[in-house]
C-alpha cells in the first residue's frame, strides 16, 4: 500500500493544481483505494498498480481540461482602439484561451497588429464579491518568445486598460511587443500570467516599484498561436527624398491598420549627416491622407533603424498604463480603404 501511495504522490507533484483540485483528487483516490483494498484477493498486485496509475492519469486529465479551456471570448481590444472599427477588423484575430486559478479566471481574448508590432488583450475575472477598483493593475507575462530576445515589449507586463465599471470584479489589460525584423505575426508561444498586482507608482527614495499583491498565482495557458489578418498596402515608390548630401530614395512603404514602415536605399553604417537630417525631418512629417487630401493620421511613434523605420499609430509609452504615465493607453487603428496617399518629408506618395 505504501508503494501505491508514493505512486499517487509522485503523479500529484508533477502537476500544478489548485488546493481545491488537489483535495478533490486525494479524496477520489482515497475512495478508489478503499474499493481496491476490499478486492485485493481478486486481482494480482501488478494489475492493481496499472489501474491506480490509470485512475491518476484520468483524473489529472479531467482536472487539466477544467483548468484551461478554449472559449468564444468577447474581444478586449476592440473597444479600446480609437479610429476606425474597420481598421480593427482588418488587423485583428481571436485567441479565446481561458485559464483558472483558485476561482480567478484569466482569458487571452484577442490580438491586433502587423508584422512589426502586436497587441494582446487579456480579461481577468475575480470571484463574485471581489471588487477590482484600483486605477492601475498589472500582471507579469512569461513566454518563450519574449525570452528569446527577438521583440521589444512593454517591460514584460500586461497593463490595465481604463475600466468602465470599477465597482465590478472584472478588469481588462493589454500586452504589447514589437520587432524591427518583421516577425510579430504568426507567433507560437507558451504563455503564463503570474501574480496580479496593483501599480501605485515608482518609489524614488526606495528605488523600487510600489506593487501590492492582489492575487498571487499562475495562469498557464499552454501553447498559443497568435495570428491576425495580414491586411497591408505594399508600395515600391522609388521616390527621392530631399536629403541635401546624397541621393536618398524611398524604396519600400508598407501600410497596415496599426502602423507604417519605410525603407530607404541607405543602410548601415549610416552617414552622420543622414542621422541628423532624419530625426529633424522624418518623424514629424509622416501623414496619411484621404481622397480629399484631408489628414487621417499624423506623426506617429517611431522605432527601428534609420534605413528601415516603423511608425506605430499607437503610443507605446502610454500603453504602459501605470501611475507614472500620463493619461490612458493611446491605441489607434486606421481603415486601409480610407487611405489615398502617404506623405513623408514633404513627398506625397499615392496609394490609390
Amino acid at each position: 500500500m505504501r508503494e501505491d501511495f508514493d505512486s499517487y504522490k509522485r503523479e500529484l507533484d508533477r502537476v500544478r493544481l489548485t488546493e481545491e483540485s488537489k483535495k478533490a483528487l486525494a479524496e477520489s483516490l482515497g475512495r478508489r483505494g478503499a474499493v481496491e483494498s476490499r478486492r485485493v484477493g481478486r486481482r494480482p498486485l501488478r494489475m492493481r498498480r496499472v489501474l491506480a496509475v490509470a485512475a491518476v492519469i484520468g483524473l489529472l486529465s479531467a482536472l487539466s481540461m477544467a483548468a484551461v479551456a478554449q472559449i468564444d471570448a468577447a474581444p478586449t481590444l476592440g473597444g479600446f482602439f480609437t479610429g476606425d472599427q474597420a481598421g480593427y477588423e482588418q488587423a485583428s484575430g481571436t485567441v479565446g484561451r481561458m485559464a483558472e486559478a483558485d476561482g480567478w479566471t484569466a482569458t487571452i481574448t484577442d490580438c491586433v497588429g502587423d508584422n512589426f508590432q502586436s497587441f494582446l488583450g487579456v480579461e481577468i475575472v475575480a470571484p463574485e464579491g471581489t471588487v477590482l477598483d484600483a486605477p492601475y493593475y498589472e500582471i507579469y507575462m512569461d513566454n518563450e518568445y519574449d525570452r528569446m530576445g527577438v521583440p521589444g515589449t512593454t517591460k514584460g507586463f500586461c497593463y490595465s486598460l481604463p475600466d468602465d465599471d470599477p465597482t465590478d470584479n472584472k478588469i481588462h489589460l493589454i500586452y504589447n511587443w514589437y520587432t524591427t525584423e518583421g516577425e510579430s505575426n504568426h507567433v507560437r508561444m507558451h504563455v503564463r500570467l503570474i501574480n496580479l498586482t496593483e501599480n501605485r507608482g515608482y518609489l524614488w527614495d526606495e528605488r523600487n516599484w510600489d506593487r501590492p499583491m492582489v492575487k498571487e498565482g499562475m495562469w498557464d495557458f499552454g501553447w498559443l498561436d497568435i495570428d491576425y489578418a495580414d491586411n497591408v498596402l505594399r508600395l515600391a515608390p522609388m521616390a527621392e527624398l530631399p536629403f541635401p548630401y546624397e541621393k536618398l530614395v524611398l524604396e519600400e512603404v508598407v501600410i497596415s491598420p496599426v502602423g507604417v514602415y519605410f525603407r530607404t536605399n541607405i543602410s548601415n553604417p549610416y552617414p552622420v549627416e543622414y542621422g541628423d537630417w532624419y530625426w529633424e525631418n522624418i518623424p514629424d512629417s509622416v501623414r496619411l491622407l484621404d481622397v480629399d487630401g484631408n489628414e487621417i493620421f499624423a506623426k506617429g511613434h517611431p522605432f527601428a533603424g534609420l534605413g528601415g523605420a516603423y511608425f506605430s499609430f499607437s503610443n507605446h509609452t502610454n500603453a504602459m498604463n501605470t501611475a507614472d504615465t500620463e493619461g490612458p493607453a493611446e491605441l489607434v487603428v486606421v481603415d486601409l480603404d480610407r487611405i489615398a496617399a502617404v506623405e513623408v518629408a514633404g513627398v506625397v506618395i499615392p496609394v490609390q
